[in-house]
């Protein structure tokens, strides 16, 4: 208040932060799983690993009734760590985060977040369970109570592999590429420095074997001459053709090098790669390389979370989101219903890389000049039809050739995911109710 005569009010209301599914991150360290089987939906037990403060322990009992008092108290007298590991004192340190003894938030507990499946009398149950480690206790055990025992996990690698969940590595799909550009290297290098290595032969019994010390090169005591110099190295010269072989087959093993259709005429400045309309189009289009199968990864895998949303949505409910949806939330209500049921079936598949803005502007120029083409053409027909003394099965011709475009225009429409047609090609009806009458 801004005097003692208008004290402070406030008012208490409930109100919900999150609403529906929140997904979140999870680094790879907290991620419990079989690294032998390469799909996580293979897997029989998987999960992660729930970092809990002092604060959050004691809040457990508010996250699910399953847990029991006696556990949370056993926790709190004993815990995991004494601080944070080194990420997360690093991460705290940046922020002027400084966090010392157990009351204050420094100490640290583990429970694993485990979801797994267990076959009993030729049936497959799901199930979850929390459990401390530490301790090996079993905080509680329940039924799955996702739909369709749905895991809510989805992973997103940029890497997937037949023989593990973890996938290769660039480091390990390049390391011998990497030894054999090193070794190359060092080859060359060494025969540099062994062309200018100059072997000199001294005789014995001169003095000059011991006056002289010769650099870059050898003294070698005989007999032959005085002093004679000797070629015993020979300079092969530098070249980085196999430097760049080595180089193009790590590219390929990799999936960066540029994608073979589009290396031939569309190329207009060679030098730095760039394509022109058309061999851009055919890179996009072709989507033989590496990197584009690893964006074609990602995307399914978005659309396979998106599923899982939408069954969440369906079976749980949406809340007070649907609101927001005025006159179609009803729609959208009875669609959910629906799609619970399995009476309506919705086909998601993850976007191509080459369905990208420019491409979309090529199309849409292309598509204008073969609809500017159709205009003038079906004009033509018009005028054709409405010609004096035309005779009937003339004009039955051009009627058949007018509806017979109109519908090849609409279908090329709807290949370039153009729906609305209807608002692209001009209406005919009444040119053909004026003919029949």
């Amino acid at each position: 208040g801004v005097t003692d005569s208008s004290p402070v009010t406030s008012v208490d209301s409930e109100f919900v932060k999150t609403d529906g599914p929140k997904p979140r991150l999870m680094p790879l360290n907290r991620f419990v799983f079989d690294p032998s089987v390469p799909n996580l939906e293979d897997m029989k037990l998987f999960g992660h690993i729930e970092s809990l403060n002092v604060w959050d322990v004691q809040d457990l009992k508010s996250k699910s009734p399953y847990y029991k008092q006696e556990d949370i108290d056993y926790l709190l007298n004993s815990p995991d760590a004494a601080q944070e590991t080194e990420m997360e004192i690093e991460i705290n340190s940046q922020f002027g985060i400084d966090n010392s003894g157990i009351d204050t938030g420094a100490a640290r507990w583990y429970i694993y977040n485990l979801w797994f499946t267990f076959r009993v009398g030729g049936r497959q149950y799901s199930f979850n369970a929390r459990y401390h480690k530490r301790s090996e206790r079993v905080l509680w055990i329940t039924f799955n109570n996702y739909p369709k025992n749905m895991k809510p996990y989805q992973d997103m690698k940029l890497a997937y592999d037949d023989e593990s969940f973890l996938g290769t590595g660039f480091a390990e799909m390049l390391h011998i590429a990497q030894k054999e550009v090193s070794n190359n290297n060092n080859w060359r290098t060494n025969n540099r420095n062994y062309a200018m290595l100059g072997a000199w032969r001294i005789d014995p019994e001169s003095k000059l074997s011991s006056m002289l010390d010769i650099f870059p090169g050898v003294g070698i005591p005989a007999r032959k001459d005085e002093v004679e110099y000797l070629k015993v190295g020979a300079d092969l010269g530098y070249s980085d053709r196999p430097d760049q072989f080595h180089m193009a087959i790590a590219k390929e093993r990799v999936g960066v090098d540029p994608a073979m259709g589009g290396t031939g005429g569309g190329i207009v400045n060679p030098k730095r790669g760039i394509y022109s309309a058309a061999g851009t189009s055919m890179v996009m289009a072709q989507q033989n390389n590496r990197n584009n199968l690893r964006t074609g990864d990602m995307r399914s895998a978005h659309v396979k979370l998106a599923l899982k949303f939408l069954t969440m949505y369906s079976n749980f409910g949406i809340g007070d989101k649907i609101k927001k949806y005025g006159v179609e939330a009803e729609k959208l209500k009875k669609a959910l219903e629906m799609y619970r049921e399995g009476t309506l079936g919705l086909r998601l598949r993850p976007a191509s890389a080459s369905a990208n803005k420019e491409l979309e502007r090529q199309n849409d120029i292309l598509l204008s000049d073969r609809v500017e083409r159709f205009y003038t053409q079906e004009a033509q027909l018009v005028q054709a039809i409405m010609a004096q003394g035309i005779s009937p099965e003339l004009q039955k011709l051009y009627m058949d050739q007018l509806l017979g475009s109109r519908a090849l225009m609409q279908a090329l429409l709807r290949n370039f995911n153009k729906d609305n047609t209807e608002t692209i090609l001009p209406d005919i009806n009444s040119i053909i109710t004026t003919v029949q009458a």
